[in-house]
This record gives structure tokens, sequence and C-alpha cells, in this order.
């Protein structure tokens, strides 16, 4: 074994250590069967003549015989030769054969930490030099390029951290080398909820050897319909593995002549059928790549955990206190956007498609990094289900809303701190909430408010005129002010997502959806319809034209639970005052509701007069003149009264009695 780098660098990459070994296990366990099979009646001299198995198998075979017995010693033997052609055949190049009709799930083997050795610094990638990292193949062949010691994998290897490291220098490329530069660390307060809170998911490893296979496959299939392509990029994702095709030339009146993409475009059902895949994606091309991406859905999805994109990377680089994990991408990459960047996030995707899901993942994310004093939340679920389990968090600033008529006055409570928080910055010269609190100690900072709403059909259904033109505002004037939104709808049709809300919402998160059309209103071009659902989407960000096809997070309700139970015990239970009220907009709404009757009283009032003025109408109703004066703009608006033509006999009444 002391040889094996020296051997291992002319033997090739699919030939292991273990190898070795069970060739020397064939080969004593033959030697010894030889040696005992050998009826002579001198075996010692028959051995020292080079009979049998020679002195190695004579010395074997008495010692097995004489302290074991016949029996043990024969099935010992067999042992020896059955261990050994399985070592030999699982850590050598025989484990790439098919069996016609059986489907086999390989595993690439490991070798032991000890042998482990660093990937060099010269071909150490940057941190930060390209956010996905991929496989190189070159040309047709199906053999996988020579990595480092450190890219194998053994599946007796159960550490944490080695699958961990494992994982992260395997995704996506058998050729790829970890890289030991890390993100700075977030400080870790012990105010902020331990990640331990967060089960550590396995999340396995990636058949990278089918993936040659798969790749072999569509390079014959597109050989079949005349089309020279090569596959020249491998991304092995959670769910789906993508496959960067570059398509080749032919010649054409003497001229080579390059494949039209809509000719391999076309061919996606016939590479379904072929690989027994479906549905397969095509990203033709891949932005800033030259090749098109073939994304064809693995035979067993690979759970993300929010505990592993928490401690990605990806995520501590992200410098915000409104960082939100997403998931992971097709090279198994963490998505991590800025909520701050972003600056609202619209969800959308069928029943059961992981709406809810990523909703949870993006709540629980900021829960761990923010402390109640950082973040505030509003929480609307319509559906009653998924966000009551948050109510007692000190992040929320009232308890989970559940009525859509107390939705409609969070809005309205959102759009005057918004406006109070504009006053504000205007008097302390600021542009922003981030300069805002620079000025102010840490005690009087504004905290950053995040609305969540999982259904926004049910909002749309009640008064879906009132719901949209406050929406719209929101979203086009709180960024500065640190008021941001995420929307989730499971239908996303022209009259629930209209082209208003869809203007001012740029970055969103589409998951598997029913139908072409419902991919448009979402993502403005088809592909949603395609996702394979259970987390499987698509993210758009505002800053790039690029669709990112990620694997949500998945965190589940005991972790939930856990997490909330985490916060409860660190903030003091406050007594119940029965007279308070539950929401801080319900006096707001009190007051829309009397204003509106106040009108209604008003039109009730003026009705048969043939004019009308604010004092008139002051005595009439017996309010203040300027509430009156007021009332005289509101009717003017509504045409119930006209323009003031004599101010003797005031305005006139255009609505008969």
């Amino acid at each position: 074994m002391m040889f094996w780098p020296q051997l291992e660098k002319r033997l090739g990459s699919y030939w292991y250590a273990e190898a070795l070994l069970g060739l020397l296990l064939m080969y004593l366990a033959l030697l010894t069967i030889f040696s005992a099979r050998l009826h002579v009646p001198d075996p010692y001299r028959a051995a020292m003549a080079g009979r049998g198995g020679g002195m190695v198998g004579w010395a074997l075979a008495q010692l097995s015989l004489m302290y074991l017995g016949t029996l043990p010693t024969w099935a010992l033997l067999l042992t020896m030769l059955v261990g050994g052609g399985y070592l030999i055949y699982l850590y050598t190049p025989l484990r790439l054969l098919t069996v016609p009709g059986v489907s086999l799930t390989w595993i690439e083997p490991q070798p032991p930490a000890e042998m482990a050795q660093p990937p060099q610094p010269q071909k150490r990638p940057a941190p930060k030099k390209t956010p996905r990292k991929r496989e190189k193949t070159p040309g047709k062949t199906a053999r996988p390029e020579r990595s480092s010691p450190t890219k194998k994998k053994r599946p007796a290897q159960k550490a944490g951290a080695d699958k961990k490291a494992r994982r992260k220098g395997q995704r996506g490329a058998s050729s790829r080398k970890k890289t030991t530069q890390k993100a700075p660390q977030r400080p870790m307060s012990s105010a902020l909820p331990p990640l331990s809170l967060l089960h550590q998911a396995d999340e396995g490893d990636a058949p990278h050897e089918q993936a040659q296979i798969m790749a072999k496959i569509i390079e014959e299939t597109l050989a079949s319909f005349d089309i020279p392509a090569r596959i020249v990029q491998i991304n092995v994702g959670p769910t789906v593995t993508q496959f960067g095709v570059q398509p080749g030339t032919y010649e054409k009146n003497g001229q080579k002549v390059r494949v039209r993409i809509s000719k391999i475009v076309a061919l996606a059902d016939d590479l379904a059928l072929a690989l027994a895949a479906s549905p397969v994606r095509m990203e033709a091309p891949v932005p800033g790549e030259p090749y098109i991406g073939i994304e064809v859905p693995n035979p067993e999805p690979t759970l993300v955990s929010l505990r592993g994109v928490l401690e990605a990377d990806g995520f501590r680089e992200v410098d915000s206190p409104l960082a939100i994990p997403l998931g992971r991408d097709v090279s198994g990459e963490a998505v991590v956007a800025d909520l701050h960047k972003l600056p609202h996030l619209l969800i959308a995707g069928a029943t059961g498609s992981g709406k809810s899901v990523a909703m949870n993942a993006i709540i629980s994310g900021l829960l761990f990094n923010n402390t109640p004093e950082q973040v505030k939340m509003v929480m609307v679920d319509p559906k009653r289900v998924e966000f009551p389990g948050y109510n007692g968090i000190p992040h929320l600033l009232a308890p989970v809303v559940t009525d859509p008529e107390q939705a409609s006055g969070a809005l309205s409570w959102l759009l005057v701190e918004m406006d109070e928080r504009y006053r504000k910055f205007s008097e302390a010269g600021v542009r922003n909430i981030g300069g805002y609190n620079e000025k102010l100690p840490p005690e009087q900072r504004l905290p950053y408010i995040v609305m969540f709403v999982d259904e926004l059909a049910d909002l749309m259904m009640t008064s879906p005129e009132v719901i949209e033109a406050k929406l719209v505002r929101l979203a086009q004037m709180a960024r500065a002010t640190g008021i941001h939104l995420v929307i989730a709808t499971q239908r996303p049709s022209v009259d629930v997502v209209t082209g208003l809300i869809k203007a001012n919402f740029p970055a969103r998160l589409a998951f598997a959806v029913s139908s072409q059309i419902d991919s448009r209103v979402i993502l403005d071009e088809p592909g949603a319809e395609k996702l394979l659902g259970r987390g499987d989407g698509i993210f758009m960000a505002p800053d790039s034209p690029q669709l990112r096809r990620i694997q949500g997070c998945f965190v589940s309700d005991g972790e939930i639970q856990a997490l909330v139970g985490w916060w409860q015990s660190q903030t003091p239970r406050q007594p119940h005052d029965p007279t308070a009220a539950r929401f801080p907009w319900t006096d707001m709404m009190v007051a829309e509701a009397n204003a509106d009757d106040l009108f209604y009283m008003a039109v009730e009032t003026v009705r048969g007069r043939q004019s009308i003025s604010a004092s008139a109408l002051q005595r009439m109703m017996n309010i203040g003149y300027p509430k009156a004066a007021r009332l005289i703009e509101e009717l003017m608006e509504e045409g119930v009264i006209g323009p003031e033509v004599d101010k003797r006999t005031g305005h006139p009444v255009l609505i008969e009695e």
C-alpha cells in the first residue's frame, strides 16, 4: 500500500487500493486450495518441487487443516474467494459494466482519511470567481477526469464533517478541488438560537457514474438523428442533473456549418424516451455559457436541509440581516438572496409544490440570524394552518392575521408606518433606513419589517381594488424604509397577479404549475410547467436575466416548533390586558369605517336638494367645518355634486331624489 500513490497515477481514476487486497485474498485462497487438493504421499516434497500451491500454499493448508478442521477450512477459503472477487469488482472498472434488464445504482468508493491529500494551491479555484462549479467531460468519453485522492468516496466513512466536506468536493465534478478559503463567519451571539435546533440531514452523494452513463446515452441519441454534439459539462444537483451539450459542425456544400440550437431543442421528447426520464427541460442556451443545458431528473432526489444552507459559505458571505435561504441549484451550490436588494419576493405554484415550505424556510432563516430589535414580522395566513404556530415569538408586531379584512388593515398600518419613517428620514437628512440607524444608538434604531402573505388569492377575492392599490404603493415606496413583502399564491392568474403587482415584484420564485400560461404569468416565459414539484423551483433574480433552477430548503414541523419554543423561552411572558386591542391597526380600521359612514350620510343629506355648501353640510350633519369641507371634496370626486358656480348658492346637487 505504501507505493499506491505512485501506482494510482498510472492506473487511472477507476482503480483503488482495495482492488489489490481483493487480488491478494483470491491469490492466497487459490494457493491453499491447490495444495489441499494435492493427494501425494509426501506433500512437503511436492511443494518443494513447485507442485500444488508451492510452499506458501502448503503452509497455509497444513495450518488451517490442523487448527480449524476440514469443513471450516473450506468455508474460509470460499469466503476469501468471494470477498476478493467482490472487492475486485467494486474497486475496478468492472463496476461500470451494465447488466441487461437490471437497474443498478453505483456508489463510488472513497479512500480513508489517512490517504487524503490536500489539493494543490495552484489548482484551487478562487472562492468568488465563479458561482457555479461544474464537471468537465472531454470529448465523447464517459470516463470522468482524474481528481485528487480526496475526491473518492468510501461508503464506510460516516463522520458528519467528512460527509459535508465530501459533499462539497464531489458535487458537480469529480475533477473539482476543494477550496480551503472560507468566508468570514458572522459573530455568534447568545441572543440568537443555535443551529443545533435543526436536524443535520444526510444529503447523500450524487450518482456521478450514472450521470456519465446518461451523458453517453444523450450523445448516442443525438448522433442517431444525425446531430453531432458532445457533452462538455455535467452538473449534478439535488433533484436534476444538467448536461451541457455543445453543438458540433457538419459539412454542407463543402463548408462547415454549426448545428442549429432549435434542432436539439426539438428532440426533448426523444431524449426523455431514451433516458427513461420525464420531464426533460431544455435551457437553450445557458446564459453566459457556450452550450445548451439539458436538465434530467435524478432517479432519487436528494433532501436539501435548511441547516446545510445556513452553514454554507455562500450564506455567510451575504452581509445583511435580511439574508434568506432559498435552496441549492443544479450544481449543488447554496442559493441565498438579500431581501433588502430584491426588495420584495413573489412566490407562486400549484398546490403541494412547496410554497409554504419555502415560506417557512425563509421565516426560519430570518429567526436564526436576527433578534427582535433587528427584524419585525407581520404574517397573514387566510388558510389558518401555516403561520399560527409562530404566535408567541417576539418578532411579531401582532398575532398572525387569519381574517382577510384584518389583512387590509395591516396593509393600511404599514402605509402609515412607511409615511412616518419617511418623515423621520427627512428630518434627519438621510435617504434610507441604513443611514438613519447609523446616527442613532442601538436601542433607538428602527427595525426592518417583513410582511408574509401565504395566499394572495384570498385577499384579492375580498376587495381586489383596495388590496392591489395598497400592495402596489408599498412595493413602490417601502424599500428605503426597510419594509419588505413576501407574497405567495397558488393561483398565478392575471386576475390575482395583476400587471401592476408583477411590475413591482421583480424577484419571483416559481414552483411547479399546471400549465404554460401560469408559467408565463409568473416568469414571463414557459418552463415552470415542467418542474417536478416537492420544492423544485425556478428563481428569477431582479439583477440577473438568468433563471436559476433550485431545490428549495426543507424544514420540518418539529424544527419549527423547536425554534419557536426557543424564542418563547427567551422572552418573558407579558400579562394579558383584556382592554388592549389585539392588532395595532384596530383603531385605524374603525376610523376608516366611520369615514365611510360619514360619506354615505352626506350623500343621503344632500339628496333632494338643489345645491349644498360646506357650511350648510356642517349645520345639517352637526360636524366640524374641516370635516364638512373634506366631505364636499369627496362628494365632488364621486360625482354627487358639481363644482361651485356661485358662492351664495354653493355646489349644485347632481343626483336625483
